[in-house]
């Protein structure tokens, strides 16, 4: 049994020496190569060791003897492989060896929790988080959570030993107070609408962009920053926006009064007036004055059309003799001119009027008296017709014998006999023998 041993031991040997010669390059002669065998890996480039030796880097062939081997195939960063080989006198043997990479684990904990783990851009998770099968080699991480500074984080895979990474998270809170008059408006940070005054929030430290919106109101937009454990408070004050009127009459160009205050004839179109209320008035020539209430609001825009009512009256009067000029209310409107006789004047008619009082002027320089007052009083839509005007107006000089001539107005005559007045009321007839001469005056338009 001994000798058995003994045999098989120097077998081993002897093929052993075989393989390490053709490795080595040995010249020492031995036995004839009776069979081979070649080792593979993946990843290629593995190196193969026997005994400690390293004999050569994957693909590996080599000239082998029958008998048993022990080898192991080694790469940085892999888990060792061993081959045990059991070979066959002559056997063409092969064998491929997959190696594991070795890798670690890293729990990665967060106070508080809940931050984002981002590697090179990526998300890979919230934390607590455990990372798994990560190949030898370092590596760096950052964590994001809302309210916090962004914290990064490092660490280096050796070994398959797990690691355990505790980062605490500092505070990225500030608070921002908005007070706003007036209150009650729109609160937009970046363009987002977010609540209305008064108001507060935590925000993460920053620059943002803040704006407050109401109607009626100009909008305001201002940068601000709001600090880590600080309280920023923003006060805000918003203008008014003004309003504008528009007023439109029925007929146009009638005078408009704002609270009293021209503003020119119609259409008038007004900008920037105050939000309030306000009184419109109209007016116009022969028609009714118009009076409306209205309410402007901010930044609102206001068109009122308003229809006038004609107010208006006449007055219709006859005034003899013609040539007698007549005023109202110190105007002079015309002087009266012959009917159908010399003695009468033609209707003169007095249109579009307001109702109200007027007083109507009759005078004439040789008239006695020279003017006559009449107060009259027009209602509104109607034609008031005066009793007729007559004056005492003398159309004639006339000279008595023995007298100085004198004015008098000629009422009627004869062949033998002159019917005059040298006054109002009185009627005399004297003869023509009498009357050294008798000149007719031509009726003139002179006002006095």
């Amino acid at each position: 049994m001994k000798e058995m041993k003994k045999s098989f031991y120097y077998a081993w040997i002897a093929a052993a020496g075989i393989l390490f010669g053709l490795t080595t390059g040995c010249e020492k002669k031995a036995e004839p190569v009776q069979g081979s065998l070649t080792i593979t890996s993946e990843p290629a480039g593995a190196m193969v060791v026997m005994n400690g030796r390293e004999l050569g880097k994957t693909p590996f062939t080599s000239g082998a003897s029958g008998g048993n081997y022990l080898l192991s195939v080694r790469m940085p960063g892999h888990e060792v492989r061993w081959l045990n080989l059991n070979l066959e006198l002559g056997e063409q043997a092969e064998r491929h060896v997959k190696l594991k990479p070795i890798t670690g684990k890293v729990m990665i904990e967060t106070d508080p929790s809940g931050a984002k783990v981002m590697i090179k851009g990526e998300l890979k998770g919230v934390t607590p988080l455990i990372l798994k099968d990560l190949p030898l080699g370092d590596y760096e991480a950052m964590l994001d959570k809302s309210g916090f500074e962004p914290k990064p984080v490092a660490w280096k895979i050796v070994d398959a030993r797990p690691q355990e990474i505790a980062v605490p998270m500092a505070s990225n809170i500030g608070i921002l107070v908005v007070n706003s008059n007036p209150n009650r408006v729109s609160v937009y940070l970046n363009d987002k609408l977010v609540g209305r005054t008064t108001y507060r929030t935590n925000l993460e430290a920053g620059q943002y962009r803040l704006k407050l919106s109401a109607p009626g109101y100009a909008d305001i937009t201002r940068n601000i920053l709001v600090e880590k454990n600080k309280t920023l408070t923003e006060d805000v004050v918003l203008s008014e926006l003004p309003g504008s009127l528009e007023v439109i009459t029925v007929p146009a160009k009638a005078e408009v009064l704002l609270d009293g205050k021209s503003c020119g004839v119609s259409p008038v179109k007004l900008d920037a007036v105050k939000a309030g209320t306000y009184t419109v008035t109209i007016s116009k020539d022969s028609f009714d004055t118009v009076t409306r209430q209205v309410e402007i609001g901010r930044g609102a825009r206001q068109v009122i059309e308003l229809n006038m009512t004609k107010n208006t009256s006449g007055i219709d009067l006859v005034v003899n003799p013609p040539g007698v000029t007549v005023y109202l209310d110190g105007k002079v409107i015309g002087v009266t001119e012959k009917g159908e006789n010399e003695n009468l004047s033609k209707t003169i008619s007095l249109r579009d009027l307001n109702a109200g009082e007027y007083t109507l002027v009759f005078a004439h320089k040789r008239a006695k008296p020279d003017s006559i007052t009449r107060k009259v009083t027009l209602k509104k839509g109607e034609i008031t017709r005066l009793r007729p005007i007559t004056m005492w107006v003398a159309n004639a000089e006339m000279k008595i014998k023995g007298n100085t001539p004198q004015m008098i107005q000629i009422l009627t005559e004869d062949a033998s006999t002159i019917y005059y007045s040298p006054d109002p009321g009185v009627r005399v007839p004297i003869e023509r023998s009498k009357v050294e001469y008798v000149k007719r005056l031509d009726d003139d338009k002179t006002a006095k």
